[in-house]
């Protein structure tokens, strides 16, 4: 035999002739060519004496990409027999292979004479021998016991390469069949040596190969060996390592399947490597997406080549780099090279040829294909005649000789590299003694791969599960093999041959993935009672409402249009959603799109619709569980004649569409517990608004188009916005200085049961104002109050005032890195503060001790500056989306107004005891202080700490008060019926929803109110009259100047009785934000209502009015919290918290504990792995937030659940019961004093926890300050004294404990003083 006839020995003179050289690497370990090629030979001389030679075969059982694969075929082939792999049944997966049941099917057929296996392996091979029932022998390459031939001996002599033999047969690599079992492809030994007397005249190749040996990637490492290169293994295809080993070996060829290419080119690491080495990637297997084609072959450059064969062929076509760049050609699979021919034929005569142009199967013949299949001559009958294979795929030429693929003539699937037979899957199906019927098909997905769906009917008293179906399916055929989706019915379509309706089937699935996935790809809903100001009450029913118009073309289309716009402008989701017929209709509509645009899409949208009709139970349940929770209205069609349509469930509305006598019918059949008459007659009124500007006015844009008729326009435009006599503009200063001069002996202010006149308050605040002054103060400046709730603030404040400049107040009891952060932003000409007061040092700011020596009166006197009323007056700090607070910046030109809404609100006059109850940094101390002093009040400053509960009902008791501005929250903590609080005869609900329960109990026997403001409108924008028991309390009209508008998309009014976002226009409208012009322009728009360079405020806020010009709250629009009246944006504490290392993403939101207490959780996403606690996550923001805003919970989750369109799934987040473990019992500390078990008592009843140990947290269990002073007054009343600075600076029970005082009896009450306060020296 001639030293290069046979393929091995061609192999191994390349290897011998480089032996040095390393032809394989497997991962980074090197398999020099003197090692390759000697245990080639090793393993073929004991193959030899096992008895393997010509006429005889052996089984290789190998982890498909190890050198062992390639040397055992190497080696058997030497010999002269035929390698047959029965590991590896995909060709471009290495880890799908046959299952063992499979496995031991083909040994007892082949009956081989020895199964080749590699240590992994061993134990399986043991047991398929015993399976099989044959006695081959089991080989390794190593000692593995006396019932294994070692292959990796040294030979008694070398192997002499002379002595090679050739057999008809040198590879059977095995593919999925149609009969369920798969079919074995026989390779010549002729088409082998043929392949390398072609590899050995091609260029050397680095070849990495991550497909499997077993099967053509094998002959692709023969061909880059042969031709000098060599190659590189991956055990599988991941994106990374590939791109790894691109660049550190210099690989030059890349063999993959399509979705490798996409993998490999959009992976985000893609561009960190240097792939410049890379000369041809070959993709095969699934048929790929053009689009996609075209972005990869950019990525990569001129390198790519897609390969269409078989498993029997080889390669039939190649499409080559310069095709892919045609758009046309890459919808292709190329033309067929030098050595191949293709026919196409028709399917029913296989001896006629088809033109090109016509559809036909696919038939080619070339020189390295398979002879037959193994051991089944009738399949190899069928397949392969007069040299011609039939591929089953059906396909056509043009005339240029490119081959379009269309399809499978026997429903053959292709998908991830590997041909799938749906009639295998069945008879595995069919198998599993739960399963009735079965029926496989295949549904592509968008890159065009085949995914298996499946669906069968139970066997009599079963209840077949698909995740074990499933696993059965996988057991038997490879993981490839098993259905992605098994659905189970009572029973299934049938043909008249009683055989599944398969395609039925598919068109139903299809239906169902399209429903599913529209559906849930809805952002937001079109749920007509969510945008209604409150349902209706007639639960006995409601005539229908009916209008007659005259016919006119395309009606059906046109309403369905309208409906569309209708939704969209009431608020609806994107798209809008509503049923059409028996199936719902989605319409994407944009403002600013032309109502003819709004019509085409309804065509396409009905069509969409129509294509998507034919759905079984699965798609059925998706509609059903879209209507009444995605969308809860439709419109129904009937023809001249036809039957009136009836719902299938009580929807909110329904508009029917009937014909009679030339005209149009318009029937609204409503639910009338869900939307009231007035409500339903707008609306139908609302339909032939905009059906009349459809058809007059089709170029019109969809945002001009107006809901309202010119009366309710007027009315909510107008009347709405004129209740209340606008004041005279003023500034703070006019404002104080006119106080001050009319009220000058009247106390102005109390603290400590000390007062201060008006006249006294005023000279301090010159005398401080000259300090100030001296700073820099004068307007357009700022001047920050770092100051408690006190007088001293209250002087600062009018100090500053004086100057003409703005007041920032802030709170210093904020975390320092807080006060740094505000103080940074404002730039402050001075700080006013006290001497003992610990400022942050960033910058030398200039400060102003209220309590250093008193200074005297300048030469000019004391300042008053009068600023413009446009000027800032003050800015007070919220909380903002990007991890730092925002200031907002109020302007003179509200203040007026301001003063005159909480006068009217509280009912003040000059007896009035108005409670400053706001912390200075919120705006509603400026509401307490300006309603106040403009009525000649007094100001009373309550004790420093907590007022809530006991400590506030003593307040307001103690200090005689008669009106106050409180939110929700802290009436809800004290008893409105105690006698104490007699005195109290007006008070204003602000800052959050009140409650009707709590309006019911707190409006007896006093003035009560209730005001709505965010701090951008100067506190407050709209103000109620006096409340009642009688029922939700509204948030009343706006206040003098505001002017108030509810608006919908487009901000276009919506009418009474329907709910749209809030906008607050007027001069109570601050300039914007300091420092942020951005999120300025955002929230500030340009007022369309108002004069000509006004301005509104978008709140964010939903409402609606009343018919009679009163407005209702309707919550939030957006994520923003308020929680015990204050305002937190919950993206600013998720920020803080994303600044530790170890957290990778966080979201904060309220949910109510066990005791229905609502509570700030944080859920947080570890970074690479790591577990922070949530006491360092605690603690770094309580550095970073104030108390109100630093979560009381952490929950550690994987991931943040996200919906399908990408937003944040908040109600998939878990509980917080759920997540959070505290330490075991057996863990803490015991309760060792009487102090530590009466607290721990104490705190586990506040809380409604159990378990409280000497170390347990008691913020960290939940608390936060409003419970901090249900904590101090139950300890009281256990004989323990503490204060709220003790309870944050010692928070677990043991450090409470060591700080308490004990109370020998209760503590006398301290009597009120009356009398001055003598001034500072």
């Amino acid at each position: 035999m001639r030293g290069h006839d046979h393929y091995i020995r061609r192999i191994l003179g390349r290897l011998d002739a480089h032996p040095a050289g390393v032809p394989l690497v497997l991962g980074d370990e090197p398999f020099p060519a003197e090692r390759l090629a000697r245990a080639v030979r090793t393993t073929a001389g004991w193959m030899r004496a096992a008895g393997v030679g010509s006429g005889t075969s052996v089984a290789v059982l190998t982890s498909p990409n190890t050198p062992s694969t390639l040397v055992y075929r190497y080696a058997v082939n030497l010999v002269g027999a035929t390698a047959v792999h029965i590991r590896g049944v995909n060709a471009a997966d290495p880890q799908d292979e046959l299952g063992p049941r499979v496995q031991a099917e083909i040994l007892a057929g082949l009956r081989p004479s020895v199964l080749a296996v590699d240590q992994d392996n061993l134990d399986r091979a043991r047991g398929l021998r015993a399976a099989a029932g044959s006695a081959f022998a089991l080989a390794a390459p190593g000692p593995c016991g006396p019932d294994v031939l070692d292959m990796s001996r040294p030979l008694e002599s070398p192997f002499d390469d002379a002595t090679a033999e050739r057999a008809e047969i040198a590879v059977v690599t095995f593919t999925s069949g149609s009969s369920g079992r798969p079919k074995g492809v026989s390779w010549p030994f002729d088409v082998k040596d043929d392949m390398a007397s072609a590899a050995a005249g091609a260029q050397p190749a680095v070849c990495l190969i991550t497909g499997t040996l077993t099967h053509s990637s094998g002959f692709s490492a023969d061909d880059a060996i042969i031709a000098g290169g060599s190659v590189v293994l991956h055990h599988g295809f991941d994106v990374e390592a590939v791109l790894r080993a691109v660049e550190r070996h210099r690989v030059t060829r890349l063999v993959l399947a399509s979705p490798q290419v996409y993998a490999l080119t959009e992976h985000h690491a893609f561009d960190d490597y240097d792939r410049s080495s890379l000369r041809e990637v070959f993709y095969t297997g699934s048929p790929a997406a053009p689009e996609r084609l075209a972005a990869a072959a950019k990525s990569l450059g001129p390198v790519l080549f897609q390969v269409y064969g078989t498993s029997e062929t080889g390669m039939i076509s190649l499409l080559t780099p310069q095709d892919h760049l045609d758009p046309d050609l890459r919808r292709t699979v190329g033309r067929p090279p030098a050595n191949v021919r293709i026919t196409i034929r028709d399917p029913r005569d296989h001896d006629r040829l088809l033109p090109p142009g016509v559809a036909g199967e696919i038939c080619s013949s070339g020189r390295w294909a398979m002879s037959h299949y193994w051991n089944d001559p009738e399949q190899t009958a069928r397949t392969v005649r007069d040299g011609w294979v039939r591929t089953g795929d059906v396909g056509r030429l043009d005339e240029s000789g490119y081959l379009t693929l269309e399809g499978r003539l026997d429903g053959v699937l292709k998908g991830h590299g590997v041909r799938i037979h749906p009639e295998a899957i069945e008879r595995v199906l069919l198998e599993h003694a739960d399963v009735a019927q079965a029926a496989v098909f295949g549904i592509e997905d968008e890159d065009f791969l085949a995914l298996v769906h499946a669906v069968v009917t139970p066997a009599p008293g079963c209840t077949p599960r698909p995740a074990d179906l499933q696993a059965y399916v996988t057991d038997a055929l490879g993981d490839r093999h098993a259905p992605v989706d098994i659905e189970v019915r009572s029973e299934l379509p049938l043909l008249g041959s009683a055989k599944p309706d398969r395609n039925l089937l598919r068109e139903q699935a299809l239906g169902a993935r399209f429903w599913h996935a529209s559906l849930e790809g809805v952002d937001g809903d079109s749920l007509l009672r969510d945008r209604l100001a409150r349902p209706g009450d007639d639960t006995a029913g409601a005539p229908a409402l009916q209008r007659r118009i005259p016919e006119f073309p395309s009606a059906e289309n046109t309403l369905l249009g309208v409906w569309a716009v209708l939704l969209h402008l009431l608020g609806a989701g994107s798209p809008v959603v509503f049923g059409a017929g028996p199936r719902p209709l989605l319409m994407a509509v944009a403002p600013g799109e032309e109502i003819g645009a709004v019509l085409h899409r309804v065509e396409e949208a009905v069509a969409v619709s129509a294509g998507h009709a034919r759905l079984g139970p699965r798609g059925r349940a998706e509609l059903d569980a879209a209507a009444d929770t995605l969308f809860d209205t439709a419109l129904s069609f009937t023809r001249a004649g036809g039957p009136t349509p009836g719902p299938a469930r009580p929807l909110t509305a329904e508009l029917r569409v009937g014909h009679d006598a030339g005209d149009l019918v318009l029937t609204l059949v409503t639910d009338p517990r869900r939307i009231g008459a007035d409500c339903a007659e707008r609306l139908l009124d609302m339909v032939l608004r905009l059906l009349g500007a459809f058809r007059e006015a089709p170029g019109r844009p969809v945002a001009s188009l107006d809901l309202l008729d010119p009366a309710i326009r007027r009315q909510v435009l107008q009347e709405g916005n004129s209740s209340r006599q606008e004041q005279p503009a003023a500034t703070l200063g006019r404002l104080w200085q006119d106080a001050a001069d009319e009220h000058a002996g009247r106390p102005a202010a109390e603290e400590a049961g000390v007062t201060t006149s008006y006249a006294e308050l005023d000279r301090r605040a010159g005398r401080l104002a000259a300090a100030i002054a001296q700073a820099g103060a004068a307007p357009g400046r700022m001047v920050a109050l770092l100051l408690p709730r006190s007088l001293d603030l209250i002087t600062a404040l009018l100090a500053t005032v004086r100057t003409g400049a703005a007041f920032v107040p802030i709170d210093p009891g904020y975390p320092r890195e807080r006060i740094t952060a505000m103080l940074e932003d404002c730039d402050p000409v001075a700080v006013c503060t006290t001497a003992s007061a610990d400022i942050p040092s960033a910058r030398p700011w200039p400060r102003v001790h209220l309590d250093g020596p008193e200074a005297g009166e300048p030469a000019g006197g004391f300042p008053r500056v009068a600023p413009d009323v446009a000027d800032p007056a003050y800015v007070i700090y919220t909380s903002g989306t990007t991890g730092r607070p925002k200031g907002v910046v109020v302007t003179h030109a509200g203040l007026a107004n301001l003063a005159a809404a909480k006068r009217e609100g509280l009912g003040l006059d000059s007896t009035a005891r108005v409670l400053q109850f706001a912390s200075p940094s919120f705006d509603a101390f400026v509401a307490e202080l300006l309603g106040a002093f403009t009525s000649g009040a007094t100001v009373v400053v309550p004790p420093q700490g907590p007022l809530a509960g006991e400590p506030l009902t003593a307040a307001l008791a103690e200090r005689r008060i008669t009106h106050a501005i409180l939110p929700p929250v802290a009436l809800s903590s004290m008893d409105s019926a105690t006698g104490a609080l007699a005195g109290l005869r007006g008070l204003i609900s602000a800052g959050e929803e009140c409650p009707a329960e709590l309006a019911a109990r707190w409006s007896q026997g006093r003035r009560m109110v209730n005001a709505y403001g965010p701090t951008e409108v100067t506190v407050c924008a709209t103000q109620s009259g006096p409340l009642t028991a009688d029922g939700r309390p509204p948030i009343g009209r706006p206040v003098a100047g505001a002017r108030a508008y509810v608006l919908g998309p487009g901000l276009q009014p919506v009418p009474p009785g329907f709910r749209g976002e809030l906008y607050i226009a007027g001069p109570g409208v601050a300039r914007g934000y300091l420092n942020r012009p951005a999120l300025t322009a955002v929230r500030f728009v340009a007022d369309p209502f108002g004069p000509p360079g006004s301005r509104m405020y978008r709140t964010g806020d939903i409402a609606s009015w009343r018919a009679d010009g009163i407005l209702d709250f309707h919550g939030r629009a957006d994520d923003q919290i308020k929680l015990r009246g204050f305002r937190i944006e919950p993206r600013e504490v998720a920020a803080v918290l994303e600044e530790l290392p170890a957290v990778a993403g966080a979201v904060a939101g309220v949910r109510e504990d066990r005791g229905g207490r609502a509570r700030l959780i944080a859920w947080v996403v570890p970074a690479d792995g790591e577990a922070p606690i949530p006491e360092r996550l605690r603690e770094h923001a309580a550095r970073r937030l104030p108390e109100h805003m630093t979560p009381t919970g952490y929950v550690l989750v994987s991931a943040l659940p996200m919906t399908p369109n990408g937003k944040l799934d908040l109600a998939a987040l878990p509980a917080v019961a759920e997540r959070e473990s505290p330490s075991p019992a057996a863990a803490r500390p015991a309760l060792r004093t009487p102090a530590e078990r009466a607290l721990a008592a104490i705190v586990g009843e506040l809380l409604g926890v159990t378990d409280v140990g000497a170390d347990s947290d008691f913020f960290a269990l939940g608390g936060d300050s409003m419970l901090a002073i249900s904590l101090i007054r139950r300890a009281r009343e256990a004989g323990l004294a503490l204060s709220p600075k003790e309870i944050v600076g010692n928070p677990t029970i043991g450090a409470l404990a060591a700080v308490a005082t004990s109370l020998p009896s209760p503590p006398a009450q301290t009597p009120h003083v009356e009398g001055r306060r003598c001034p500072a020296p």
